[in-house]
């Protein structure tokens, strides 16, 4: 039954899909504003206060140029352009170019109530990060109590856009030895097995749900088809999806099938706690990396390329950063407060 739901999984990403350097200056980031999507207004003065308060912390701990709301907004006055508060992927993308900005980030939030908390401000934040050089869009979701002191939720968002855009990485949290997993992977049977054998090695379950009926269907052409994901709340897509997906009547936006289908491969692989699928170069030499909770159906891992001399070699550096939180840009500046 589990092989069943994973083919048909599997089927329905490959029926719908046919690294800045960090410590560089002049690699820029434009902060936008982040929209409130609800009708309550009492939270309109967070529209101004998050990007200010993100673009001054990113500037304190990154050697990126930050350009604010304000700033861009000049920029657009002189070149006879604007841009929306609310804008879409296709305007983000024309206004990247037009100013000469690395990175893009906007987004919108809305505040969420429920029994456990109704009294406390839950703010449920959705930021995309438009990306030139490689013409993607990643987005994720925070949701965290706001508080009279915003700053730790904005040095959060912080940690996440220095981490994605120096390292083309992202990890929502570290996945441990004993977790179980398993593997979607355009190599043949015997690489496979290889890969296997250095997860069961480092200490993980393996789910041997690829089988060779499975892995037949998949090569390092048809691997592809999974290098831009969307799940429930998290996403990384190419600019002409992400633009599908905000139009009125999305045509290739797959995120409620693929959520869809990741529930029924829970459902039938309750035990299994990641999905991760990796696309290897044909001299495996170099390696991306998507992973999945099951659980909650959310992408919580992205590796733009992993490099090594062998599938053993990448596999183990893989288990080294599936295991290695992203890095705390305020660690120094929380070493020197103590």
């Amino acid at each position: 039954m589990l092989r069943l739901y994973f083919a048909a999984f599997l089927a329905l990403f490959l029926f719908l899909g046919t690294s800045p350097s960090s410590g560089t200056p002049q690699q820029s980031i434009a902060i936008w504003y982040v929209v409130n999507k609800s009708s309550d207004k009492d939270y309109d003065y967070l529209e101004k206060i998050f990007p200010e308060s993100l673009a001054l912390s990113i500037s304190n701990v990154s050697p990126f140029v930050v350009n604010r709301p304000d700033f861009i907004e000049d920029e657009l006055y002189n070149k006879k352009a604007s841009l929306e508060k609310k804008c879409s992927p296709s305007d983000v993308r024309e206004i990247a170019k037009k100013i000469k900005t690395d990175f893009f980030v906007y987004g919108e939030f809305v505040p969420v109530k429920n029994n456990i908390s109704a009294k406390k401000n839950n703010i449920k934040t959705t930021l995309r990060i438009y990306s030139r050089k490689t013409d993607t869009f990643f987005t994720f979701t925070e949701t965290v109590v706001i508080t009279a002191e915003i700053f730790p939720f904005v040095d959060k968002i912080t940690s996440a856009i220095i981490n994605y855009v120096s390292e083309d990485r992202y990890i929502d949290r570290v996945i441990p030895e004993g977790r179980k997993l398993a593997f979607i992977t355009g190599i043949s049977d015997v690489e496979i097995h290889e890969l296997y054998l250095s997860f069961m090695r480092a200490g993980y379950k393996v789910s041997f749900v690829q089988n060779s009926s499975v892995n037949s269907r998949i090569n390092d052409k048809s691997i592809m088809s999974f290098f831009h994901i969307a799940t429930k709340n998290n996403s990384y897509n190419s600019a002409v999806i992400e633009a599908d997906c905000y139009s009125p009547t999305p045509k290739d936006c797959y995120a409620n099938e693929e959520d869809d289908s990741l529930k029924r491969l829970y459902a039938s692989a309750g035990d299994v706690d990641c999905l991760v699928i990796i696309g290897f170069d044909k001299k495996r030499e170099s390696a991306w990396v998507r992973g999945i909770d099951l659980k909650n159906r959310n992408l919580i891992w992205i590796e733009r390329e992993i490099t090594g001399s062998s599938i053993y070699e990448i596999s183990n550096k893989m288990i080294m950063r599936m295991q290695t939180p992203m890095p705390d840009p305020f660690a120094d500046k929380k070493l020197g407060t103590d």
